[in-house]
Protein backbone atom coordinates (compact mmCIF):
# COMPACT_ATOMS: atom_id res chain seq x y z
CA UNK A 1 0.00 0.00 0.00
CA UNK A 2 1.35 3.42 -0.95
CA UNK A 3 1.13 6.25 1.65
CA UNK A 4 3.10 9.22 3.14
CA UNK A 5 5.00 9.76 5.98
CA UNK A 6 4.61 13.33 7.57
CA UNK A 7 7.62 14.37 9.12
CA UNK A 8 8.52 17.22 11.59
CA UNK A 9 6.56 15.66 14.96
CA UNK A 10 7.48 15.17 18.19
CA UNK A 11 5.98 11.71 19.21
CA UNK A 12 5.87 12.62 22.94
CA UNK A 13 3.50 15.59 22.76
CA UNK A 14 -0.02 15.42 21.88
CA UNK A 15 -0.46 18.88 20.78
CA UNK A 16 2.15 18.29 17.65
CA UNK A 17 -0.65 15.60 16.94
CA UNK A 18 -2.59 17.56 14.46
CA UNK A 19 -2.19 18.04 10.77
CA UNK A 20 -3.90 19.77 7.95
CA UNK A 21 -4.05 17.30 4.38
CA UNK A 22 -5.26 19.60 1.28
CA UNK A 23 -6.24 19.63 -2.42
CA UNK A 24 -4.48 22.45 -3.73
CA UNK A 25 -5.79 22.36 -6.71
CA UNK A 26 -9.63 22.00 -5.44
CA UNK A 27 -9.83 23.76 -2.07
CA UNK A 28 -10.79 20.72 -0.47
CA UNK A 29 -8.92 19.40 3.16
CA UNK A 30 -9.10 17.63 5.77
CA UNK A 31 -8.04 18.66 9.62
CA UNK A 32 -7.25 15.99 11.80
CA UNK A 33 -6.15 16.68 15.55
CA UNK A 34 -5.69 13.99 18.31
CA UNK A 35 -5.50 14.48 21.61
CA UNK A 36 -2.66 11.56 22.52
CA UNK A 37 0.92 12.21 21.13
CA UNK A 38 1.57 10.07 17.70
CA UNK A 39 3.88 7.60 17.35
CA UNK A 40 3.81 6.77 13.69
CA UNK A 41 2.35 9.86 11.29
CA UNK A 42 2.42 7.63 7.79
CA UNK A 43 -0.73 8.28 6.51
CA UNK A 44 -1.54 5.24 4.19
CA UNK A 45 -3.39 6.88 0.66
CA UNK A 46 -4.25 5.41 -3.11
CA UNK A 47 -5.50 6.94 -5.83
CA UNK A 48 -9.35 7.21 -4.54
CA UNK A 49 -8.68 7.43 -1.00
CA UNK A 50 -6.72 8.71 1.80
CA UNK A 51 -6.72 7.28 5.65
CA UNK A 52 -5.97 9.96 7.80
CA UNK A 53 -6.40 8.05 11.55
CA UNK A 54 -3.22 8.96 13.86
CA UNK A 55 -1.75 5.84 15.29
CA UNK A 56 -1.12 5.90 18.83
CA UNK A 57 0.36 4.07 21.41
CA UNK A 58 -1.35 2.10 24.11
CA UNK A 59 -0.62 0.30 27.01
CA UNK A 60 -3.67 -0.84 28.57
CA UNK A 61 -3.45 -3.23 31.29
CA UNK A 62 -6.34 -6.18 31.75
CA UNK A 63 -9.08 -4.66 33.75
CA UNK A 64 -7.90 -0.67 33.13
CA UNK A 65 -9.36 1.33 29.94
CA UNK A 66 -7.78 3.67 27.94
CA UNK A 67 -9.68 6.99 26.55
CA UNK A 68 -8.68 9.07 23.23
CA UNK A 69 -10.27 11.73 20.75
CA UNK A 70 -9.71 12.48 17.31
CA UNK A 71 -11.11 15.90 15.94
CA UNK A 72 -11.52 15.89 12.31
CA UNK A 73 -12.87 18.54 10.42
CA UNK A 74 -13.81 18.46 6.85
CA UNK A 75 -14.18 21.17 4.13
CA UNK A 76 -13.33 23.23 0.77
CA UNK A 77 -11.35 26.17 1.27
Amino acid sequence: MEGVNILGFDTEDALQNSFVIENLRTGAYISVKGDRPAVCNYIPCGKRFISVEPQIEMNIKKGETFKWSNYYEVGVR
